[in-house]
C-alpha cells in the first residue's frame, strides 16, 4: 500500500488503521470486550514492525501497544497482563539497549517494568515486584529531574511510590511502607500545587492521602 502523509511525515495505512484501532478503543470505553480494538492494534502494528525490522519507530509504536493491552488486562488476568509487559519490556529493552541515551526508550522500558511490577503484585508475589517497582521509580525520578517540567512523570513517579509502599506494608515493613508513602504524598501535593485545576492531579492526591 501507499504511504499516506500526516504532517509532514510519510505514514503507512497499516499504521493509520493501527491508530484509528486504538482510538476507537479508548473513545469507546463501553465496548465490549475492552480490548479488542487494541489486540487489532497490536496485529497490525507487529505486521508494520515485521514489514521493515530497521523501522525501530514501527518497533516503539508495537511497544506502546503491547503496553496498553497490558494495562487492560491488568485488573482481571494478572497472569496474562504480566507475559504481555514482559513482550513490551523486550521490544523496549532492545530499542534501548542500541540506543542507551535515548531517554524516550529509557522510559517506555520504565513503563513496561512498572507494569510488570504491578502484575506480579496482583499475583501475591511481592518480591519480584518491589524489585521491578524499583527499577522502575528511580529511572523515573532521574529522568523527572531532567526534565522537571514534565508533571507526567511526577504523577507516574508517585503512583510507583505508592505501589511500593503496599508491597513493603504487605511483608511487615511499616518504615518502609511509610516512607514510600511519605514521598507519594510529597509528590502528588506538588502536582497539585502546579496544576490546581487538574481533576487528575486532585485524584492522586486523595489516593495518596
Amino acid at each position: 500500500m501507499d504511504a499516506l502523509t500526516l504532517d509532514g511525515r510519510s505514514v503507512s495505512p497499516l499504521r493509520c488503521i493501527a491508530w484509528q484501532s486504538v482510538g476507537n478503543q479508548w473513545s469507546f470505553p463501553w465496548n465490549r470486550p475492552r480490548d479488542r480494538g487494541t489486540r487489532n492494534a497490536v496485529e497490525i502494528y507487529e505486521s508494520v514492525a515485521a514489514a521493515d525490522p530497521h523501522d525501530v519507530r514501527a518497533r516503539d509504536d508495537l511497544a506502546g501497544a503491547i503496553r496498553r493491552l497490558a494495562a487492560i488486562l491488568l485488573e482481571h488476568r494478572p497472569e496474562e497482563a504480566l507475559r504481555t509487559y514482559q513482550k513490551a519490556a523486550a521490544i523496549s529493552g532492545g530499542l534501548y539497549n542500541a540506543e542507551p541515551t535515548n531517554t524516550n526508550y529509557r522510559l517506555t522500558l520504565a513503563y513496561a517494568q512498572s507494569g510488570m511490577g504491578e502484575s506480579l503484585l496482583k499475583l501475591g508475589r511481592g518480591k519480584e515486584a518491589l524489585h521491578l517497582l524499583t527499577s522502575a521509580r528511580d529511572t523515573i525520578q532521574s529522568l523527572a529531574e531532567t526534565t522537571p517540567d514534565d508533571l507526567s512523570l511526577v504523577a507516574d513517579l508517585s503512583r510507583l511510590h505508592r505501589s511500593a509502599g503496599d508491597v513493603l506494608f504487605g511483608r511487615g515493613d511499616k518504615t518502609g511502607a511509610y516512607n514510600s508513602y511519605r514521598q507519594s504524598l510529597a509528590a502528588t501535593e506538588g502536582l497539585v500545587r502546579r496544576a490546581p485545576r487538574s481533576a487528575h492531579f486532585q485524584r492522586n492526591h486523595a489516593d495518596s492521602l
